[in-house]
C-alpha cells in the first residue's frame, strides 16, 4: 500500500459517523481509500467532515512516530485473524508495544468495575494462572476485575492486552 493510500484509509476511517460497517462497504463500492475520498458530492456529504477526518489521520500518525506505536490496518497482513472473524473488523488498531502478542493464544476477562474483594483474587489468579499456561489476558483495563486480570497476568509467563474499544484519547 502507498503512504498515500494509506493516508486515506486513516482518513476515510477517522471520518465522524463512519463506522468499520460503513467503511467496509465504502471500500467495496470505490475500491479503494483514496476513491472513496474522490466519492460524488452527495456521497461525501454524507461522510461527514473530511476536515477534521484528515486532521486525525495526521495526528494518528504522528502519534505512530512515538517508539513502539504502530496504526494496524485491517488491509495488513499481519491483523488479527481472530479479531475479523464474526464481526466487521476495526479499519485501524493502535498499537503501542510487542504486536506479535496479537497472534498468541489469548483469552479476555471481563467483569464488574465494583468487584467483591473475592472476585478480583479470583480474576487475578485467573490471569496469573493463564499467563503461566502462555496464555495471553486480554482485558479492557477499566478499574475491578479487568484490572486484577491485567495484574495476576503480568506476574505470569506470557503478556497482556490492553484494548480500549473508543481509541486511546
Amino acid at each position: 500500500m502507498t503512504e498515500t493510500e494509506r493516508q486515506a484509509w486513516l482518513q476515510l476511517a477517522f471520518t465522524p459517523h463512519i463506522g468499520a460497517e460503513s467503511f467496509a462497504v465504502l471500500l467495496q463500492m470505490y475500491g479503494t481509500a483514496s476513491a472513496a475520498l474522490q466519492a460524488p458530492a452527495e456521497v461525501i456529504a454524507q461522510l461527514g467532515n473530511t476536515s477534521l477526518a484528515r486532521a486525525a489521520a495526521e495526528a494518528a500518525l504522528q502519534w505512530e512516530q512515538q517508539p513502539d506505536c504502530r496504526l494496524m490496518l485491517s488491509c495488513d497482513s499481519d491483523y488479527p485473524a481472530m479479531l475479523a472473524e464474526g464481526i466487521t473488523a476495526p479499519p485501524v488498531l493502535f498499537l503501542r508495544g510487542n504486536p506479535e502478542w496479537l497472534h498468541k493464544p489469548s483469552i479476555a476477562i471481563v467483569g464488574s468495575r465494583h468487584a467483591t474483594p473475592q472476585a478480583m483474587r479470583i480474576a487475578h489468579d485467573f490471569g496469573q494462572a493463564l499467563s503461566e499456561y502462555g496464555i495471553t489476558v486480554i482485558s479492557g483495563m477499566a478499574a475491578g476485575i479487568d484490572t486484577a486480570a491485567h495484574q495476576g497476568a503480568l506476574k505470569g509467563k506470557a503478556g497482556t492486552i490492553a484494548v480500549w474499544g473508543t481509541g486511546i484519547d
